[in-house]
């Protein structure tokens, strides 16, 4: 009886184990753009999975390289579209015929491989139009050098990768014809939602500079960062985007800024969390470090916002 006991203990645990595991890969589901040639496609998950793998063959020597990938022939994109679309339609099929209360670790293992492998290929589609995007943000952004780049490029690559999920190749456009437009379309909205927040930072910063605060006597150490960053940096905080030079204003008492403000106080102030603010000040200083750098000042800058 003990012996018995024993033996069905390890035998939930491994079930349990492969429930949790297939709720994992079956939760968010398998979808994929259905077209006669990815319904006929007759292969298996290894055929198919060692398909991908030909289409992505020196890839992994690229990696991080983001926008030196070659541009996509059209017969490459049709293929790499037809083998996303497949990898995700054979996963689809198997998660269909699992039982999840007691799923087969064999299933798991397939639709984890062919997951892996459809992931794989979507993110070579995606390095591969990721000019694209820089291309847009470049053109829209134009020379409003005080928005924020690299954000308008984070906002057009998500609508990049959806545009991966929603793309047809069977109806015969270029993949980069069917995106263009989507991600012009986020930037540009994002573009004008950026000029009204810097508008409204720009009026907010003004009030909040002159408002009449007590007298305090300034530490010795934010007296020194406040002179050094006063005499050297002005300019190069004119480059920051508007959000980023209220905050290092406001931290370091620039400019009209009369007080330095805490971090809570700023996070108040722009409706962010202090963490957020935090975060953007990191981000401000390591661009600010960077423009001294090219202008033999970094040590002051390092001295000034350590």
């Amino acid at each position: 009886m003990a012996t018995a006991t024993a033996t069905r203990t390890p035998n939930r645990r491994s079930r349990a184990a492969r429930v949790q595991r297939g709720e994992q890969l079956l939760s968010s589901g398998f979808t994929y753009i259905g077209c006669e040639a990815i319904a006929s496609a007759d292969l298996q998950p290894a055929e198919a999975i060692r398909q991908a793998e030909r289409l992505l063959d020196g890839d992994q020597d690229r990696v991080g390289k983001m926008c030196e990938e070659e541009i996509l022939t059209p017969q490459h994109e049709r293929d790499l579209f037809h083998s996303l679309n497949l990898l995700k339609r054979l996963a689809a099929e198997i998660a269909e015929g699992v039982n999840r209360s007691n799923p087969k670790s064999a299933e798991l293992d397939e639709i984890e491989s062919l997951s892996k492998a459809a992931l794989q290929v979507r993110d070579y589609i995606i390095r591969s139009n990721l000019r694209l995007v820089y291309a847009v943000v470049k053109k829209t952004l134009g020379s409003n050098s005080t928005l924020g780049f690299d954000e308008f490029v984070s906002d057009g690559v998500c609508t990049l990768m959806n545009a991966v999920e929603k793309f047809d190749y069977s109806r015969g456009f270029r993949f980069s014809t069917y995106a263009y437009r989507s991600v012009a379309r986020t930037v540009y909205r994002a573009m004008l939602a950026a000029q009204k927040e810097e508008s409204r930072l720009a009026r907010d910063a003004e009030d909040w500079a002159f408002e009449q605060q007590p007298e305090e006597s300034p530490s010795l150490a934010h007296d020194v960062v406040g002179e050094r960053l006063r005499s050297a940096a002005a300019a190069m905080v004119d480059k920051l985007d508007r959000r980023e030079q209220l905050i290092i204003r406001s931290r370091y008492a620039l400019g009209a800024h009369r007080k330095v403000r805490s971090f809570q106080d700023i996070a108040n102030r722009l409706g962010i969390s202090k963490e957020r603010v935090r975060q953007l000040e990191k981000r401000a200083s390591d661009k600010l470090h960077e423009m001294a750098s090219q202008l033999d000042h970094d040590e002051l800058f390092g001295a000034a916002l350590a």
